[in-house]
């Protein structure tokens, strides 16, 4: 079982991060412009175009770390990384995926990052998701615990 969780983390998790490398490139699905993909995937208030490029790659870098993480920490893959950091990884990991995801339905994330469509995405799809992963990963430290 933990396993399977820690191979569906990751798989979301390296999606979205290739969805991020993407965008740095310049993608603009789902939108058909920058001001529109930076209003559906980002949502600050007032926001007209998306993060700098740079900032971009480096989020779709943390992003695939954080999805490799859980298979490290199981054994599904090899990790010559000593366990003290292994443990400090998702020790971080989890509570800030947790966290992400419940803020997501707050009133003040709803007043910082207001705009639509991202408010709605973020309420029905990217918030449950966020905390499902940061679920996924309490079970797996939990579960792996060393």
């Amino acid at each position: 079982m933990t396993t399977m969780i820690a191979g569906l983390i990751g798989l979301v998790l390296f999606a979205t991060a290739l969805l991020h490398a993407y965008w740095g490139f310049g993608g603009l699905w789902p939108a058909t412009d920058a001001q529109t993909l930076a209003r559906t995937v980002v949502g600050n208030n007032g926001i007209r175009s998306m993060p700098p490029v740079t900032l971009t790659f480096v989020v779709a870098v943390l992003i695939a770390t954080a999805g490799v993480w859980p298979a490290l920490w199981t054994g599904l893959l090899p990790s010559g990384l000593p366990d003290w950091l292994l443990r400090a990884g998702m020790l971080v990991l989890t509570p800030v995926f947790l966290l992400r995801g419940l803020a997501g339905i707050t009133p003040l994330m709803r007043r910082t990052h207001g705009t639509e469509p991202f408010a709605s995405l973020n309420r029905r799809w990217f918030s449950p998701l966020i905390t499902l992963i940061g679920a996924g990963l309490a079970i797996l430290l939990v579960t792996h615990w060393r």
